[in-house]
């Protein structure tokens, strides 16, 4: 994450030589990030995004237990960024702090 708090996602494509007709890519081009990572990568920023909009305070644990809450609940990546996603989120970040509301005037 960089200091702005967004997630950087770039691809780098480095110099191909070329040998006659024929282009051989670098070893760089050929290993690249797997699908599943990038997948993760950007539920994470899309998290980040759901949770800045909404007003929240971002921390490591929240951004975790967004990601982690549309991937348990079947909601596609592209799809964090639509209403319904931003309303179950606000609904269970208002459950999570009744709930240490309650825990803590219990604890009294």
């Amino acid at each position: 994450m960089g200091s702005s708090g967004l997630v950087s996602m770039s691809w780098w494509l480095k110099k191909t030589s070329t040998m006659g007709d024929q282009q051989k890519p670098s070893a760089e081009v050929e290993s690249f990030t797997p699908v599943e990572t990038r997948k993760h990568i950007c539920r994470l920023a899309n998290a980040v995004r759901v949770l800045s909009a909404l007003g929240f305070t971002l921390t490591v644990e929240l951004i975790i237990e967004t990601a982690e809450a549309s991937a348990s609940s079947n909601v596609e990546i592209n799809d964090m960024l639509g209403a319904e996603f931003y309303v179950l989120t606000a609904e269970r970040e208002a459950k999570r702090r009744s709930d240490q509301l309650k825990k803590k005037n219990g604890a009294r």
